[in-house]
């Protein structure tokens, strides 16, 4: 997870969102310069992410329009870690008696001042920062859903599984059938040489051919469905339509393309 760091300041005050949690610096110039340091938990932060993971596990639609538009398609998820009426599991007086401050007071008005302005400058930023507070980037997080369900399908490695099938396939039952002992030798090849994930041809290794078929007739053709579909009248007329369509069509979508071509 990345952490971010953002900071804010004004003439009295400086806030930071860090890996520690929501920290505030009262900056006092009397009697003399001196600042006071108020340090929120990092929990709150931590359970706001593992929520919003879990909640994008789930849902498939969102983290799609994670993927494709950023932390802005997922505002709505992206909640204040410190805000009492979206922790109901965390009571906000349990929360405070683990913040934090110099004067040693639990629930004290400095730390009542910090969860204001963090609640404050939360509905003020960007859905792109208050992602980065929880410590994500839109592709760190998409990452760590992805990595989360890729862990849960508990799936095989698939270059030791297709290993382990050419080796069974190495054995004298196989090689007595027909053609069957030459793919265990390729596999096995294949495995020792490091090349099951050889890429297959690129594009402007294939060649299409765009010389229209010529068939023998198309009673030829025909003559087969009439055998399969005995009694049927008008099979053969039906079929020869169809063919004399398709051929038309076919030639139509090729002679621009052959065109280009030459």
């Amino acid at each position: 997870m990345k952490k971010s760091v953002a900071s804010i300041r004004d003439e009295n005050i400086e806030f930071q969102w860090t890996a520690a949690g929501f920290r505030m610096t009262f900056l006092f110039q009397e009697p003399e310069p001196h600042h006071w340091v108020v340090q929120l938990p990092r929990e709150p932060i931590e359970e706001a992410s593992g929520r919003l993971i879990e909640h994008l596990k789930r849902d498939s639609l969102q983290l799609a329009a994670l993927g494709e538009h950023g932390g802005e398609a997922i505002s709505d998820l992206l909640r204040m870690p410190y805000a009492e009426e979206r922790e109901p599991q965390r009571p906000l007086s349990a929360m405070v008696s683990q913040s934090d401050c110099p004067c040693g007071q639990i629930g004290c008005n400095h730390i009542q001042e910090a969860l204001k302005t963090a609640e404050g400058s939360w509905r003020a930023a960007s859905a792109i920062d208050r992602l980065a507070w929880l410590g994500w980037t839109a592709e760190s997080l998409l990452d760590a859903v992805l990595d989360c369900w890729s862990s849960s399908l508990g799936g095989k490695d698939a270059e030791a599984e297709l290993k382990r099938f050419a080796a069974r396939l190495d054995t004298p039952a196989y090689r007595s059938k027909e053609g069957e002992a030459n793919l265990a030798e390729w596999l096995a090849e294949m495995a020792h040489n490091g090349h099951l994930h050889q890429p297959g041809p690129e594009l402007h290794d294939v060649e299409v051919s765009l010389t229209p078929l010529r068939l023998a007739s198309q009673a030829t053709v025909v003559q087969p469905w009439i055998k399969l579909l005995p009694g049927v009248p008008g099979v053969a007329e039906g079929l020869s339509l169809v063919i004399e369509q398709a051929s038309r069509n076919a030639e139509r979508l090729a002679k621009p393309l052959r065109a280009s071509k030459s």
